[in-house]
């Protein structure tokens, strides 16, 4: 990659980039509107998918693209990079090496102007309109990270840049193309009809990536505005266990943005981090290692309660 500082979303511009999830997000009610439509031809196998796809697919995001590609809280082997990277991009919710950009735009400015989806501090005067600037309206912008990479994101990058998947639109969309056909190959395998498979790519491609991008975007207006402030910091991050458990651990806001170094971001017993679970288990096989988490007496010195 001869300018990486240049690289956009998915290797499209912003315009791009906008008019993409324009057209993703005007599927939003046609899909849940045939999903009620044909609900009484749904079966057991379309249900499956649904939650097969949208786990992977939330790790992907939770533990990829987030942990791992932007905050860099383990290592792992090439493969397995490779394949958080693949179930992200399955999850239509934008290229690598924006949504690292982007993240990290977040946490430089995080609820401050230059904030890309902060709802206390978004263009709008009124706060609900900022609530949902926060959740999906600022995806509808041509926004960019106003931000420089800095040496270790440049490097970070630069490690995943000759995958085409990271930065090329064609690929990019055969990835998310193969999200889709995917659920829809093995509902009809299953099935043995036509109508299955359509409906395994209505519930395991369309309607999941409705459930798993509403989700993520969750952490970015609801863990900012409701829950509990574990730790103090800077900004108004919250801990909230309803997008915890939607998002598989990422709703424990305001304790990753204590740590964001964390692999962990429940680091209380009884805060389900399932990310971190799967984290764990990989690690014990030698696939991920160099796990980072806060010190106990980081966690004694810093803790609110």
């Amino acid at each position: 990659m001869d300018d990486i500082d240049k690289v956009t979303w998915g290797g499209l511009n912003a315009d791009d980039r906008r008019f993409y999830n324009i057209a993703v997000y005007s599927l939003t009610l046609p899909t849940i509107a045939a999903a009620i439509y044909w609900w009484p031809e749904t079966q057991t196998i379309h249900f499956v998918l649904f939650a097969l796809m949208w786990v992977l697919t939330q790790f992907g995001i939770s533990i990829g693209y987030h942990r791992y590609f932007t905050h860099r809280s383990f290592k792992c082997k090439p493969w397995f990079a490779y394949l958080l990277m693949i179930l992200g991009t399955m999850s239509l919710t934008g290229g690598l090496l924006q949504w690292v950009r982007t993240h990290r735009a977040h946490h430089r400015f995080v609820d401050k102007p230059g904030d890309p989806h902060s709802p206390i501090a978004g263009p709008y005067k009124n706060i609900i309109l900022n609530f949902f600037h926060s959740h999906f309206l600022w995806l509808l912008t041509n926004f960019q990270p106003n931000t420089e990479l800095d040496a270790a994101d440049r490097r970070l990058l630069e490690k995943v840049s000759h995958s085409s998947v990271a930065w090329k639109p064609m690929p990019y969309f055969v990835v998310v193309l193969l999200g889709m056909l995917i659920p829809g190959i093995i509902a009809g395998f299953v099935t043995q009809t036509w109508s299955g498979a359509l409906l395994g790519i209505l519930w395991g491609g369309l309607l999941r990536s409705v459930f798993m991008r509403n989700g993520e975007v969750s952490v970015n207006s609801i863990c900012h505005v409701f829950g509990q402030k574990t730790y103090e910091t800077d900004d108004n991050s919250r801990d909230n266990w309803f997008c915890a458990i939607i998002a598989l651990g990422e709703g424990w806001h305001n304790t990753h943005h204590k740590f964001p170094y964390s692999a962990r971001q429940g680091l209380k017993w009884w805060q389900i981090d399932l990310s971190y679970c799967v984290i764990y288990s990989f690690e014990k096989f030698d696939v991920i290692w160099d796990v980072k988490l806060p010190a106990k007496s980081q966690l004694r010195n810093n803790a609110d309660a």
